[in-house]
This record gives structure tokens, C-alpha cells and sequence, in this order.
């Protein structure tokens, strides 16, 4: 899938966020469009919000404490490894703002780059406010289904989007908001990690066997009762992966590394998860699965994926409302369909990229 024309393109994501998702969609959006045969390399700019790094291992483990620095140097070395080609690094929105870029093409996404509460005082940034150019978005994500900012604020991004080549949204929610927010036309293509689907550099063997893997962005005890319980009847093994984690009659894997977290996930007989990403893995590795609806606004994105995967079924929605299906996935027309969003999305990269 080589293009004749080599375009120099420059990525703005969430590369730098300590999230397993976040750095894996990353890595995918790079390596898709370098099989298209352009070089790509990443804006690197850190949320000004974000805390600062102290130097010096004592005060590192002083500011953060054990398990918050090796999750730090988790991501550090994922980054280090993989994300090479790199600008100078960004610590404010006057730095970025400043900067001469010279891409042919400029794209923003995957993930939730258009989410207001994450981006904050540096909204703008993600719709390239900073910067003149032919500018796309590949899968950004509003994370949420209905829109909430005022309207300057509203007409301000609208003018910014009008200055894009082409929209493309992660979820159906985010095609809407463009259309009826913005009035503009946007196409639903899939995450990144969905397109490219080549992680054997990554996976390897692990010492676990028969066993659940589990995986909650913020764990709770309905989630660990459930899994738990899941576990027992399904007569396997319960893995729980994270940080700070420590609970009876199971494993628990504190902040392993990312090759070692998508290995768990590899390896494991079944998944229960709140993460997307967490349920983008399980369907590249035919994983059966049940996806915990712990934040309705934030499994916005898990829906839509399901719904056109028609598997929407693959869902605890509470304690009082839940039918387990712990069936195996009939993954031959899960397949077919996930097999024609990917041409989709590779065809939506391959005409705006020209």
C-alpha cells in the first residue's frame, strides 16, 4: 500500500499521556502511515498542565513515590523506543505558537484530542490554531456525545475546522457534533490501533495461564466482585492489571510495561475491561470479552464500536441490569465487518494524504 508521492507529515496527539491506549494509538497512526511509504513525525508538545518532571532519581521517587515513578518510566521507555522522530520538545502554548513547521501534511489524532476537560486552556491547540498548512483529523474524539461549550467558543473552533482539508471522528457521536454543531462534514473511521494491527514486535510469553484478563481505568469494587465472580465460572484465574493494586484471591500486575500489558492481554482466555482500548486489542486478538459500563459519557466511544461491530450485547451495564454473555464471539462476521471500516479508513488516509 505505497503512495507514489512521499509526504513529510506531522502528527499531533496524546504521545506523551501515561495511558497503555493513548501511546498504542499513537504507534499505530506512525506505522500505518509509514507503510503508505511517508515520513511521519510527532509535534511534541506536553499540556502545560501536566506536572513538570523533577530531576534526580531521589527526588522522583520523593515527588511521586514508587509506583508513580515506574509507571513514568513505563511510558518514558515506550517513547524513547518507538516515537524517534520528534520536534523539539513544547512546555507552552507561546513555544508552539512560535514554531516554524514546514509538513506537507498536518493531522490531529486519534484519541481525545477534541475533548475540552482533557485539553483545557490548550483547546485550540488540537484544531491547530498555531499553524498554516493542509490540515486533517484521523479519528480525533470529542469523548463525549453531546457538545457543551459556549458560543464564541463554539465559533471560534468552527472556524478553525473550516480551514481542514478533511474531518474524520472516532465515534458516529463526533460525526454528529460536526454536522449539527458546526455544520460541516466529517466521516467515522477507526482507531488507529483497529488499522494497524501488527503488534508481534511487542508480544511475548508470559507466565500466566488459564486466567482473565482485567482492566479498569479506575477500579472499583462492583468491577473486582464481578470479575471475580467471572472468574469462577468461566473456572479460570484473575488477573488484574493497573497500578496500586493488591486484592485477594488474585494476581495483581502493578504498571507493567506496555509490551508487557498488550502480552496479558494477548495471552488471557477472556477480557473484562472499561478501557477502548482495552476492547480494540480484544478484537484484533479474537478475544472474547465483556465490556463494564463504569462512566456512561465515557463509553460513548465503546458503543459506538460495538454497535457497528453489531456485539453491542457484549455489555455489563450494572448490577441490576446485566445478562452475562460469556458465549464465545462469532469473530467470522465480526471480522467482515471490521475488515470493510478498516478499508474505509485506510481509503479515507490514502485520498487526503495526496
Amino acid at each position: 500500500m505505497i503512495q507514489k508521492s512521499v509526504k513529510k507529515i506531522s502528527l499531533l496527539t496524546f504521545h506523551r499521556a501515561l495511558s497503555y491506549g493513548a501511546v498504542l494509538q499513537t504507534y499505530a497512526l506512525i506505522n500505518e502511515l509509514k507503510s503508505m511509504g511517508h515520513d511521519v513525525e510527532i509535534i511534541d508538545f506536553q499540556l502545560p498542565f501536566l506536572p513538570k518532571i523533577p530531576t534526580g532519581i531521589w527526588s522522583l521517587k520523593k515527588s511521586f513515590g514508587y509506583e508513580k515513578l515506574k509507571k513514568e518510566l513505563v511510558f518514558y521507555t515506550f517513547r524513547k523506543k518507538y516515537f524517534k522522530s520528534k520536534t523539539k520538545k513544547f512546555m507552552s502554548l507561546d513555544a508552539i505558537k512560535k514554531a516554524d513547521f514546514d509538513s506537507d501534511i498536518y493531522i490531529v489524532g486519534s484519541d481525545q484530542v477534541w475533548n475540552s476537560r482533557i485539553t483545557k486552556s490548550s483547546l485550540y491547540i488540537y484544531f491547530f490554531n498555531f499553524l498554516k498548512g493542509v490540515k486533517l483529523s484521523y479519528a480525533a474524539s470529542f469523548g463525549t456525545d453531546s457538545w457543551g461549550l459556549n458560543e464564541n467558543e463554539t465559533n471560534r473552533i468552527k472556524n478553525y475546522l473550516k480551514d481542514f482539508r478533511a474531518l474524520s471522528v472516532r465515534e458516529n457521536s463526533g460525526q454528529e457534533i460536526i454536522e449539527n454543531v458546526f455544520g460541516l462534514n466529517a466521516k467515522t473511521v477507526l482507531d488507529p490501533t483497529l488499522v494497524w494491527a501488527d503488534y508481534s514486535n511487542m508480544i511475548k510469553p508470559t507466565k500466566y495461564k488459564n486466567y482473565i484478563f482485567c482492566f479498569k481505568v479506575n477500579y472499583d469494587v462492583l468491577f473486582i466482585n464481578k470479575a471475580i465472580e467471572i472468574g469462577a465460572k468461566l473456572n479460570k484465574d484473575v488477573v488484574f492489571v493497573g497500578d496500586n493494586l493488591k486484592y485477594p484471591n488474585a494476581t495483581s500486575i502493578n504498571n507493567p510495561s506496555v509490551e508487557e500489558w498488550i502480552s496479558l492481554l494477548y495471552n488471557s482466555d477472556f477480557v473484562f475491561t472499561d478501557s477502548f482500548h482495552g476492547l480494540c486489542f480484544s478484537l484484533n486478538f479474537k478475544k472474547d470479552f465483556i465490556m463494564y459500563n463504569a462512566n456512561k459519557e465515557r463509553f460513548t466511544r465503546i458503543d459506538s464500536l460495538l454497535n457497528l461491530l453489531n456485539i453491542e450485547d457484549r455489555v455489563y451495564k450494572s448490577a441490576s441490569d446485566f445478562t452475562e454473555n460469556l458465549n464465545p464471539i462469532s469473530y467470522g462476521k465480526v471480522d467482515e465487518l471490521l475488515n470493510n471500516l478498516k478499508i474505509n479508513s485506510q481509503k479515507f488516509l490514502m485520498n487526503e494524504i495526496a
